[in-house]
């Protein structure tokens, strides 16, 4: 049931953190569920009750909507804490595929992005997006541990030269006056 559950988690992530937050409106809701409702089913009126006893959003009841009821069979009061440590731990050994952006991205760009490597690279792999601002126009990727550079300062870098030449020969009285 772990990896049923899991399934669906990925199919409906592209990232590291959203199944994190996913876990946690699980949390959250099966300790209303057996702490504050005191009932051990999950139907249609526990999480309504739910969503207007907490403070989450409209998307993540409808997560939880949207999850079949057979997934919830599993857990119990007693057992759900480790469960959803089990499936915390799980997701961590899911293939990874890092990018560092200058940027934060917003949730179109990453479900873009993870449809792309869903279909280019395969359809369990996570992202784990990172924000640095020395990463001028462009990105980094991490994949199996080999940095891919596709930043504008590393195309700089490597082309230098060949920029220096083509500035030269396009811009000649520019260039002399400059020392380049």
């Amino acid at each position: 049931m772990m990896n049923e559950l899991m399934t669906v988690l990925v199919s409906r992530s592209y990232s590291h953190s959203e199944i994190s937050y996913k876990i946690g409106i699980l949390k959250d809701f099966f300790e209303y569920m057996f702490f504050v409702a005191h009932s051990t089913q999950v139907n249609a009126s526990i999480i309504k009750l739910f969503s207007q006893n907490s403070d989450r959003s409209e998307a993540d009841i409808n997560f939880l909507e949207a999850l079949p009821t057979s997934l919830f069979e599993t857990f119990t009061q007693e057992s759900f804490y480790e469960k959803l440590k089990e499936l915390s731990k799980e997701s961590k050994q899911l293939p990874t595929l890092s990018i560092v952006v200058p940027v934060i991205l917003d949730a179109k760009n990453v479900a873009l992005i993870g449809e792309w490597v869903r279909t280019e690279v395969g359809s369990n792999v996570l992202l784990n997006i990172d924000i640095d601002k020395e990463v001028s126009a462009g990105c980094q990727i991490i994949w199996h541990n080999t940095l891919h550079d596709f930043s504008l300062e590393h195309y700089i870098t490597i082309h230098r030269e060949n920029l220096e030449n083509t500035i030269r020969d396009k811009m000649p009285s520019f260039t002399e006056s400059n020392n380049i």
